[in-house]
């Protein structure tokens, strides 16, 4: 706050008055440009410690994501085996332990990315300080770790599932046929999440290429034959047409809506 004190003598003349008020005025002036330096670089180093939190997060994230991605390749693997396991025992009732083609294991233990220095940024108010171009580089990079991650948090009630039956027996093949059906169905699930997660993943070291080296969207699901599929539909034309019919139906409905809009 600027204190303004009054003379200790009244002005006896014009030109004193006049002085006076302009010593005033250069002494506010004065003060309030020396306020503004402060806050000037008090903003600036609140920016610059922002801007060092970010650099150091980011580095974390990046190991963290090259974690995620050995675990999830791990989790495909681990998951592709329980799956083989019972099926084998849907199709075969009776198995013993020692019959069955591998030893289940479920995964689970991706790593969640940091997002302190962000939060912390928003709440601080700096971001409204920085340039926006920069304060949109790093709202998109932090919301393309988020939905990554919420993919990944949805594998957990499906996890919780998978493991319910060993509260009551570790042996697999003492399950009733319904519950190895529900394990079945829950797998399934539980693969196509992780393959989904796998997805995000790659295309975040897609378009953060510092984020890599990282597998290709092909690469990082190796147990998912989507693309095997896409290329049996090529190499068989006459299925193929069928299902472009049915393409060429859906734009046909597209178009005449977007056409109603006009």
């Amino acid at each position: 706050m600027l204190d303004v004190h009054p003379p200790h003598e009244a002005a006896h003349t014009w030109k004193d008055f006049f002085i006076h008020i302009a010593t005033i005025t250069v002494g506010l002036l004065i003060a309030i440009g020396l306020e503004q330096t402060v806050e000037y670089l008090h903003y600036q180093h609140q920016i610059r410690e922002a801007r060092e939190a970010f650099h150091e997060e980011r580095a974390e994230n990046i190991k963290r994501f090259h974690t995620n991605v050995e675990r999830h390749l791990y989790a495909l693997a681990y998951l592709h085996n329980d799956l083989r396991i019972f099926l084998y025992l849907r199709d075969h009732p009776h198995a013993t332990f020692n019959q069955l083609p591998g030893v289940p294991v479920w995964p689970i233990g991706a790593v969640e990315p940091l997002n302190a220095a962000w939060s912390t940024a928003q709440q601080t108010g700096v971001l409204e300080r920085m340039p926006h171009d920069e304060v949109a580089t790093y709202t998109e990079e932090y919301r393309v770790l988020e939905d990554s991650w919420h993919v990944y948090q949805t594998n957990v009630p499906v996890q919780h599932q998978l493991v319910a039956y060993l509260d009551l027996t570790a042996d697999a093949t003492t399950l009733p046929a319904a519950d190895i059906l529900e394990e079945v169905k829950a797998i399934e699930l539980r693969l196509s999440i992780e393959n989904y997660y796998g997805r995000t993943l790659s295309q975040l070291a897609k378009q953060y290429p510092d984020y890599g080296p990282a597998p290709t969207e092909e690469e990082i699901n190796p147990f998912f034959q989507l693309f095997d599929e896409m290329n049996r539909g090529t190499a068989n034309p006459a299925q193929a047409a069928q299902t472009q019919r049915d393409i060429d139906t859906a734009l046909t409905v597209l178009k005449q809506a977007q056409a109603k809009k006009r």
